[in-house]
């Protein structure tokens, strides 16, 4: 096995401690603005979004808004994402960090692919201090890829991997690593909240229950 490519949010990091407050600064700011004029949507629907593409997510939170408006809050959203992990709001899951280094030590190549914005992506893993233990990060916002399957894709292509490993909390992550031939790994972590609907995993290869399971689950195959 060659490569390992994770997905970020869910499955490395815990956004919800930067995603929910930064969602609900960002419609506080648009009610601000005059660009919108509903309630501000319960924490839980912005948890939903999560896995998304911006321009999906959009779409669903602010449907009667113009293409304008939802760059103007896709903008915003980043800015207080930002924010909120120099803050030190965010986290990674327990043993991300050391299980990620044990990887590298152990000549696996690591990779990215998130729906998030190139700029968020980045900042996570420079806060956390993990950025140069990737050798690839693919975002959707660079690469303009309308699903992760395609994201993964260019990742492949792109490193010249013929075999591997993708790591992920969603369905479209568990996809992803199917339609690309790669054995799906998901996560549903023990003592956190999963933001994916129960049935989302099934078709995973693999289920672990905390980070470093991933090296059980490597010692197997």
């Amino acid at each position: 096995m060659q490569a390992i490519i994770f997905d970020l949010d869910g499955t490395i990091y815990q956004t919800e401690k930067v995603a929910v407050p930064a969602f609900r600064a960002t419609f506080e700011w648009l009610k601000d603005q005059g660009l919108y004029q509903g309630k501000i949507p319960a924490d839980q629907v912005f948890e939903q979004q999560f896995g998304l593409t911006g321009a999906e997510f959009w779409s669903r939170l602010l449907p009667d808004a113009n293409e304008e408006v939802r760059q103007l809050a896709d903008q915003q959203l980043l800015k207080e994402e930002i924010k909120w992990i120099n803050q030190g709001a965010g986290a990674c899951y327990p043993g991300v960090v050391e299980t990620l280094n044990k990887l590298k030590d152990q000549g696996y190549q690591l990779l990215i692919a998130s729906n998030g914005l190139e700029a968020y992506v980045e900042h996570v893993l420079h806060s956390e201090e993990i950025l140069s233990l990737f050798t690839g990060i693919y975002t959707a916002s660079r690469y303009q890829t309308t699903s992760k399957t395609e994201l993964v894709k260019r990742c492949l292509d792109d490193h010249h991997i013929q075999s591997g490993m993708m790591v992920g909390d969603r369905r479209s992550d568990i996809v992803a690593g199917k339609e690309n031939y790669l054995l799906s790994i998901g996560c549903r972590y023990t003592g956190f909240r999963s933001f994916s609907a129960l049935d989302e995993l099934e078709q995973a290869d693999h289920l672990i229950y905390e980070f470093p399971e991933l090296l059980h689950v490597l010692e197997r195959n």
